[in-house]
């Protein structure tokens, strides 16, 4: 007897000494409601972190372009460099975490720091559909008092992606990670002047069926081939853009032939 009760206690305490770790897999399909706008830092910007150019004077100021539209259009958007890709643009998985964690913050009974553990966003870069256009806006930059500027990024007026999720299934089950998801589409987005910012309207998706009709035209027609034609060749989002941007090329072409009588003194001033 005393040796069952002995036996009993050993699978006691080595059962007590599992901990239920099994994930689950959820795949989504997402769908836009609202543009998407691109908001990867350029280039030049992260050169300029990485190795400061220094202050400039008023001459260099004066003398050189403060923006260069086209190229910050095309810098926007995180990119796939493989030519094999079914997309050239990419989003990040961070993207939808953060969505899954602003759901959380509005769900009853969950904790946000719980999810960021427990959830898993499976792809580093997901493959985004959806052709891009080119948009200029007025943008505040940081400090006080916050200074206006123009800011020229892509967007895309309809977009759409699979992410592949994973979650303990000791905690969550599909359902809830789904329910979590769609409510941080509506309520965060993704993206810059994202809903989840507090003024935007931008950014929003919900999660649909993967054969709703509008997903898979995107996913059909708005892949690699039609969003290298579009960052080569943009459509203007809107009649803003547009204005702002035909006047920037046609100024452009105006202060070049100023100059141009001006380099020619300097430059023989300089001979002599």
């Amino acid at each position: 007897m005393a040796g069952k009760r002995q036996v009993r206690k050993k699978t006691e305490e080595s059962q007590a000494g599992v901990i239920d770790v099994r994930r689950g897999n959820l795949r989504v399909f997402v769908l836009g409601r609202t543009p998407l706008i691109c908001n990867r830092m350029s280039e030049k910007a992260k050169q300029e972190l990485l190795f400061p150019f220094g202050p400039k004077n008023r001459a260099v100021r004066t003398s050189t372009l403060k923006h260069f539209p086209m190229e910050e259009y095309r810098d926007s958007p995180y990119r796939n460099t493989n030519n094999d890709a079914p997309t050239r643009l990419q989003a990040l998985s961070i993207w939808f975490k953060g969505c899954l964690l602003m759901g959380a913050l509005d769900a009853e009974g969950i904790k946000a720091t719980e999810i960021g553990r427990r959830v898993q966003v499976e792809q580093d870069r997901i493959d985004l559909y959806g052709v891009p256009q080119i948009y200029s806006a007025v943008v505040r930059n940081s400090g006080f008092p916050p200074t206006p500027d123009i800011r020229t990024r892509a967007i895309l007026p309809r977009w759409a992606c699979v992410v592949d999720i994973s979650f303990l299934m000791r905690y969550y089950t599909g359902n809830k990670i789904f329910e979590l998801l769609a409510l941080g589409g509506r309520m965060a987005g993704v993206g810059d002047f994202r809903v989840g910012k507090g003024k935007g309207n931008y950014g929003q998706f919900e999660l649909v069926d993967p054969a709703h009709p509008e997903f898979l035209e995107i996913m059909k027609e708005d892949g690699r081939e039609a969003q290298d034609e579009a960052l080569q060749n943009p459509a203007f989002y809107d009649d803003e853009t547009a204005t702002l941007l035909n006047w920037f090329d046609e100024e452009l072409v105006r202060r070049s032939k100023d100059a141009a009588p001006k380099k020619a003194v300097e430059d023989a001033i300089a001979a002599d």
